[in-house]
């Protein structure tokens, strides 16, 4: 199972007719600070459309996860995290899907999806500056997924 990430250059990402279906699939609008990767030949769309600036809140990232006609909305919250050799890293971070009108229940499938479309290399520092990652997603139940 992968997730064939590419890079989306700003200019791109307000002129691409795929991009532009993407957004508006998703309701998104133009928010300057997304980040998108992106595997078109999948169908598949990774934006990160947010994170907490609070104190209480600091280490949350909002996500937006298109496969198709589905549409999927999670939080994740870092837990902990350290290097691991070079360009490695681990990452364990909790996830919690939304529930609402219009939003897919996630298969494991789509969860894998997810996960290979975090944690696979990103040039230009978008969201990864890793070359690898290890990446543990736990549940609300405290479940590894």
């Amino acid at each position: 199972m992968t997730f064939q990430n590419e890079y989306v250059p700003k200019a791109e990402s307000e002129k691409s007719e795929f991009l532009l279906q993407v957004r508006s699939k998703l309701r998104l609008g133009y928010v300057s600070n997304d980040k998108w990767t992106v595997d078109r030949e999948n169908d598949m769309a990774l934006v990160r459309t947010g994170c907490g600036r609070e104190i209480d809140d600091h280490d949350e990232d909002y996500w937006t996860f298109l496969r198709g006609n589905d549409t999927y909305r999670f939080d994740t919250r870092l837990l902990s995290s350290h290097e691991l050799s070079g360009k490695r890293k681990y990452l364990k971070r909790s996830i919690r899907f939304r529930a609402a009108a219009g939003l897919s229940n996630p298969t494991d499938e789509v969860i894998q999806l997810i996960k290979c479309a975090l944690t696979t290399y990103k040039d230009y520092g978008l969201i990864s500056e890793y070359e690898s990652c290890e990446l543990v997603l736990i549940n609300h139940e405290g479940e590894v997924l």
